[in-house]
């Protein structure tokens, strides 16, 4: 069990204005206090392995739920004056709001299957579900930047005495951007706000010349894919689309001492 908070970053406070009336005169408001966001949550799981520890068993339950979210929105500050009427817009917390997480994950270690053949297999599997409370609209079913599914396999192998090769498998199902706001944008434009699923795979070649002394190359996105990538911290200067690197490599060497 868990419990910590994420104190307000002076970026929102920065990048909250005031508008006075219809001439959209701003300044910066500095009247606003925010509160920071507090996040509970916990685990529970069980693991089974055999006597050679050859084979080694997961299954974990996890659960994660944030209070007091920090949003962007727009706010009228004096409703009983119509005269005086002040509009705020930035980021400011909604009491209301929530972004509640809970998934299964199940873990597979998998090594000296094939007798006199050094191969490793790490197998990751995890499902997850939530929902997100967005201000003033409505509850979304599922939390944004989130993906339903996510699967990950690591291999190890030895190919001759001295070369290994290393093998990382990383699937994700599609989810829902950070940049939505409300479940109302979502629903009037759902592909704008979807980040497509997408698979990758990142490969090292590791030759051990000496105890000490290896040379290795290591090939990023090895099929040349594009996807989105991180969707970021959700405020108004994220990219709409961030793409990460296609296919690249390097080679280096290292030395133990």
């Amino acid at each position: 069990y868990g419990k910590a908070f994420r104190q307000p970053s002076p970026y929102y406070r920065y990048n909250t204005f005031i508008a006075q009336g219809d001439n959209f005169l701003t300044e910066q408001n500095i009247n606003i206090t925010l509160l920071p966001e507090i996040t509970n949550s916990f685990e529970v799981g069980s693991s089974w392995h055999n006597e050679t520890e050859d084979v080694r068993l997961e299954a974990t339950y996890f659960y994660s739920q944030t209070n007091n979210l920090i949003s962007f929105d727009q706010i009228v500050i004096d409703p009983d004056d119509p005269s005086n009427r002040l509009l705020g817009v930035g980021y400011f917390n909604f009491g209301e709001t929530y972004a509640k997480l809970q998934g299964l994950q199940l873990s597979a270690y998998l090594k000296n299957l094939i007798p006199g053949f050094y191969f490793q297999n790490r197998l990751h599997v995890q499902y997850a579900w939530g929902e997100e409370e967005l201000p003033g609209i409505g509850v979304l079913d599922q939390v944004r930047a989130q993906p339903a599914w996510t699967f990950q396999w690591l291999q190890e192998a030895k190919i001759s005495q001295n070369i290994y090769l290393h093998l990382h498998h990383l699937v994700h199902s599609s989810s829902i951007s950070r940049r939505a706001n409300s479940l109302l944008e979502v629903r009037q434009d759902p592909e704008q706000y979807d980040i497509p699923g997408y698979y990758n795979l990142d490969a090292v070649v590791r030759i051990r010349l000496t105890d000490n002394f290896q040379v290795y190359s290591r090939f990023n996105n090895v099929f040349n894919n594009e996807y989105f990538g991180i969707d970021a911290t959700g405020t108004s200067d994220d990219l709409i689309f961030n793409p990460q690197s296609k296919f690249w490599f390097l080679m280096g060497v290292n030395y133990q001492l």
